[in-house]
């Protein structure tokens, strides 16, 4: 039986509002973390957050420890941040019906609650010396993560805290429509039928796009050119490839996109909305073309259309195996074995109260693999979306690659609840 068990990395799908959650955590297992292009403010995070484990990482976040130790430039990274979470929440305190000084206090509690969070990534900790480690971090974030629902549920009330998590669930689009809205002139400002049905078809996008992208995501070929090339040169090419993708992937979302504007916006409207898409397609644009140096590249890339290609891996035909164990917030391991299709979702499950998993592998005939984990949440007697989801990629067995253990760690966060899951993986094709 060949048994792929080597792992490139591991990418968080971002959901919803924890762009900083998603950032930090960038920082302690070095992913490629989707980002909010086209806004100056996103600059710096934009290019801490392409950022893979090594020198540069290391740098930054030196850097943090620095300025947080330091209380004038503590108070100065505050301010910044007091500014940063006011602006990705731009309507919350209207939404949520809230006087000034409660609204206040609300954004002063998420912006303390950051701090923490800032104090918990490059204060409290070094980087995970083992999987132990790494799961007692991950447990640490996810306590931290409860305990601030509680906090802004305590402030805000039981009714006002339903609403918070329906404003999260959608905060992307709310981003995007209210950005939108601050460039149109006072003549031809969103109606507030325009702004709902707008979010509705952003969000509309946001998830088929997410599937459209599974087709290619796990794109990037096993390319290690010698057995002694260092991994670091062969994860940077491969950030540069996924960077790659996703410019595509803008363009043609941004295409689209555009075939439906006309049923909510006026003319006008949709020539302002475009030349905000143009911007973030160039500030997109601008981070492939850093990491393209940061490898050793030129900076000129093949901006083409988005092809399917799988760049000539080829997925093998028929079912494969997939043997997994999940740990859920220090509880005991629960391991699964299940036959399901190459390529398609295997049977949803249950791996803690409330929370299912579905995976997706895919095996190809070179021996690398890769596999998405979608988490759900049971409500209502229906299954929702969980925010936090995981993408594994995994180099054949013919590459040399350091020994790991322990699995790969994330959080999940439901309207309630937040989980730390690791996971080990093994796919192979059943005999």
């Amino acid at each position: 039986m060949k048994v792929i068990r080597r792992r490139v990395c591991a990418l968080l799908v971002a959901v919803g509002g924890s762009f900083w959650v998603s950032l930090a955590f960038a920082q302690l297992v070095g992913t490629v973390t989707a980002v909010p292009m086209g806004d100056p403010k996103m600059e710096s995070l934009g290019r801490a957050a392409i950022m893979g484990p090594g020198p540069e990482s290391d740098a930054y976040a030196a850097q943090m420890r620095k300025k947080l130790a330091d209380p004038e430039l503590r108070a100065q990274v505050r301010a910044q941040q007091s500014a940063l979470i006011d602006s990705l929440n731009p309507d919350l305190v209207q939404v949520l019906g809230l006087d000034a000084a409660r609204g206040a206090a609300l954004l002063d509690l998420m912006t303390e609650q950051q701090m923490k969070h800032f104090d918990l990534f490059f204060v409290d900790r070094s980087a995970p010396q083992s999987a132990a480690d790494a799961k007692a971090h991950l447990q640490q974030v996810t306590t931290q993560d409860l305990r601030n629902k509680q906090q802004i549920k305590g402030l805000i009330g039981e009714t006002r805290f339903d609403l918070y998590l329906d404003y999260t669930e959608t905060l992307p689009e709310r981003q995007q429509a209210v950005r939108f809205n601050g460039r149109l002139d006072a003549s031809n400002k969103l109606t507030a039928d325009q702004k709902k049905r707008l979010m509705q078809i952003l969000q509309t996008q946001r998830q088929q796009s997410l599937k459209r992208s599974r087709l290619t995501t796990g794109m990037m070929p096993s390319d290690r050119q010698s057995g002694s090339e260092d991994l670091q040169a062969v994860m940077r090419r491969q950030r540069v490839s996924l960077m790659e993708y996703t410019f595509r992937q803008m363009q043609e979302d941004g295409r689209l996109l555009a075939e439906q504007l006309p049923e909510v916006l006026t003319r006008g409207q949709i020539v302002v909305y475009m030349n905000m898409e143009a911007e973030k397609l160039a500030a997109q644009r601008k981070y492939v073309q850093q990491a393209r140096l940061d490898a050793g590249m030129s900076p000129e890339f093949n901006e083409g259309t988005l092809t399917r290609s799988l760049e000539g891996r080829t997925p093998v035909t028929g079912p494969v195996r997939l043997e997994m164990k999940f740990r859920t917030n220090n509880g005991e391991p629960l391991e699964s074995v299940l036959i399901t299709e190459n390529s398609q979702p295997a049977a949803p499950f249950v791996v803690s109260d409330g929370l299912w998993v579905e995976a997706t592998p895919r095996l190809f005939a070179d021996g690398s693999a890769d596999i998405y984990y979608d988490f759900y949440e049971e409500r209502d007697g229906k299954r929702h979306p969980a925010r936090g989801g995981l993408y594994e990629s995994m180099l054949p067995p013919s590459i040399p690659t350091p020994p790991r253990s322990g699995g790969t760690g994330i959080t999940v966060t439901s309207r309630k609840q937040t989980y730390a899951i690791s996971v080990e993986t093994r796919i192979s094709a059943p005999q």
